[in-house]
């Protein structure tokens, strides 16, 4: 379990990583404007305890399972949502970072697009569950197009969004947009691989 631990203390820390001022070499990082800076700070907390009540969740799954009997799916099912709301914290980190470098159309563009994408999946899961992994696959490459070019359209990152190296020298504009590009991908995939999951799930019953 201390995967789990370690993989919801990653999400966390990605999330809140450029959410207050920061400073590196001669140049300063504002403190994320509000509201949106009130809204990580909930969206933080809620984190934890969603994170922590689907590992409890998932540990009493495993202890009870011969004993109750509990199907498989089941107790897959705290652990896919957990995936997801890791993927969910990487996607928060690219907002702020669409937010810091004044791009904030196509910031609520992509959220927007992944509310619509997750309604619709959870329609097809219930209902429609042979189309699930095509508009799944669709969905995942339209997302990553306006993820992709979010960032690119998005102002230069000096003095705006700062990152660092391994000898804490300040990376370049490319090389900060690069690191935000893999994150948020990275965090696009964990959050619609529960719904891969499930359509998986599904077609095996």
């Amino acid at each position: 379990m201390g995967s789990l631990f370690a993989g919801l203390w990653f999400g966390w820390f990605v999330m809140i990583h450029h959410l207050d001022m920061r400073m590196a070499e001669d140049e300063i990082e504002m403190p994320l404007q509000e509201p949106y800076h009130s809204w990580v700070e909930i969206s933080s907390g809620l984190y934890w305890i969603l994170g922590i009540s689907f590992i409890i969740i998932a540990i009493l799954g495993i202890a009870l399972e011969e004993k109750l009997k509990i199907n498989e799916k089941l107790i897959l099912l705290p652990y896919s949502l957990l995936i997801g709301q890791i993927g969910c914290a990487l996607l928060i980190h690219y907002f702020i970072a669409l937010v810091k470098l004044q791009a904030l159309g196509w910031a609520y563009l992509f959220f927007i697009t992944l509310s619509l994408f997750m309604i619709t999946s959870t329609i097809f899961l219930f209902g429609l569950t042979k189309m699930l992994y095509a508009f799944c696959l669709i969905s995942f490459i339209l997302l990553e197009l306006l993820l992709t070019t979010g960032i690119i359209v998005a102002l230069p990152t000096s003095g705006l969004y700062l990152e660092t190296g391994k000898a804490g020298n300040l990376l370049s504009n490319f090389g900060t947009k690069i690191m935000v590009w893999v994150l948020s991908t990275i965090g696009l995939f964990l959050y619609m691989l529960p719904w891969f999951i499930a359509e998986k799930n599904i077609h095996k019953s």
